[in-house]
This record gives C-alpha cells, sequence and structure tokens, in this order.
C-alpha cells in the first residue's frame, strides 16, 4: 500500500515505511505519551498500539513550536546557544 495512502500504521512496522524515528524512540514516546502529548498519536487495538501518521507529523511540528516559543519568551533575553 502507497505510504500516501496509509495513516495507521503498527509501531512494530513504522521503519518498514519511515526510516526515522526508529522504533525504540517510538516505544519511548507511547511509554511517557500521558506527560508528552503523544498520546492523541496514538491508536490502541487490544494489545497492539498503532502510529496515526498525520497525528505524528502535527505533535512535531507542535513540539517544535514549543521550543521556539519557550526560547523566544526566556526571560533573560538569552538564546538556544547563550
Amino acid at each position: 500500500m502507497e505510504k500516501a495512502k496509509m495513516d495507521l500504521i503498527l509501531l512494530t512496522d513504522w521503519e518498514k515505511y519511515y526510516s526515522y524515528p526508529k522504533i525504540s524512540t517510538l516505544r519511548s514516546l507511547v511509554f511517557h505519551a500521558e506527560t508528552n502529548g503523544f498520546k492523541k498519536v496514538i491508536r490502541r487495538i487490544n494489545r497492539r498500539i498503532l502510529i496515526k501518521v498525520s497525528a505524528f507529523y502535527e505533535w512535531v511540528e507542535e513540539q517544535n513550536g514549543f521550543v521556539v516559543e519557550e526560547d523566544c519568551n526566556n526571560s533573560n533575553g538569552g538564546g538556544l546557544y547563550d
């Protein structure tokens, strides 16, 4: 099946379609899903975990935006590399 048409992928099959992130990284994100916001990316069917690809990329953008906002609002005016 084409990558563009697949929006749900078993976590264990992720590397068949995408080279990044690795399955071990995804497992860590799933383990901490309650605290890192990754909960909206995963779907569970019994013991199987599926990744919703479109939600994954939205989550990545949100994380990137969060880092930028946090840096811009730094009270000491310092940048990321100061």
